[in-house]
């Protein structure tokens, strides 16, 4: 949720709002942020009920060890699943060796232990040069230029350069 959406809300209706993060495969709830969190950008701290691991994504420069880490979530728990129901190949897709679940979002850990959403990894795209990109997170960035009112970034993963078609 964006900061100003927040404030505003916040504003409208009088009352604190929480952003919360979850999956149904972690019975819900991964993470929320407390009612005194008034900035936004964030989803709070990861719950008690599990536990959190960052793994390095060697093609997207994540720094797992920095003062405010960037990596591939992964969680474990006792709300966490132990598989899919009579689908022994998804499982494994999902599941490390160890039952680490893989979430599938890159995350940062802010000084104040909560999470912000960077990405999904699968929506990071390379270039010819070797190079990836985030075509989401480029659009979030362009669309709030006074000139732009709609945009679309795509990016053949063949291609030396990215396509933006803007309105």
């Amino acid at each position: 949720l964006q900061p100003k959406v927040k404030s505003a809300l916040t504003i409208l209706f009088s009352a604190p709002i929480l952003e919360a993060y979850g999956m149904t495969e972690v019975a819900g709830c991964i993470s929320c942020t407390s009612r005194w969190e008034r900035k936004g950008g964030n989803v709070g701290g990861i719950l008690s009920c599990v536990r959190m691991h960052l793994k390095e994504i060697n093609q997207v420069d994540t720094i797992v060890d920095a003062q405010q880490p960037i990596g591939e979530l992964y969680l474990k728990g006792n709300s966490v699943m132990h598989g899919y129901y009579k689908n022994p190949e998804l499982t494994k897709e999902v599941l490390d060796q160890d039952g680490w679940l893989k979430v599938g979002d890159v995350v940062k850990i802010l000084n104040n232990g909560a999470l912000e959403i960077v990405e999904r990894v699968e929506e990071f795209k390379k270039l010819q040069s070797g190079q990836y990109i985030s075509p989401l997170k480029l659009e979030n960035i362009y669309i709030y230029a006074p000139m732009v009112s709609q945009i679309c970034i795509d990016i053949n993963p063949g291609s030396k350069f990215l396509i933006a078609i803007v309105v």
